[in-house]
């Protein structure tokens, strides 16, 4: 139900919050990173997955994701 309802308003708004990139985006985006686990077909949410790609694409989301990912190396 959650990705519907992301979906509707990211096909509404570029971003959750409205137009422009806020904590909302920063806060959802890392629970969305598993959305394989948790059974979620990304291809059933076209607005979410293009939110979700651009967010990712982002050069800070990027570095912080790669400080997690050096974390979890043994």
């Amino acid at each position: 139900r959650l990705y519907s309802v992301l979906d509707k308003r990211l096909s509404q708004t570029r971003y959750l919050a409205g137009r422009d990139y806020t904590i909302a985006d920063m806060a959802v985006f890392p629970w969305l990173r598993t959305w394989e686990r948790q059974g979620v077909q990304m291809s059933d949410y076209p607005a979410v997955q293009k939110w979700f790609n651009a967010i990712e694409a982002r050069p800070a989301v990027r570095r912080g994701v790669q400080v997690l990912a050096d974390l979890r190396k043994p």
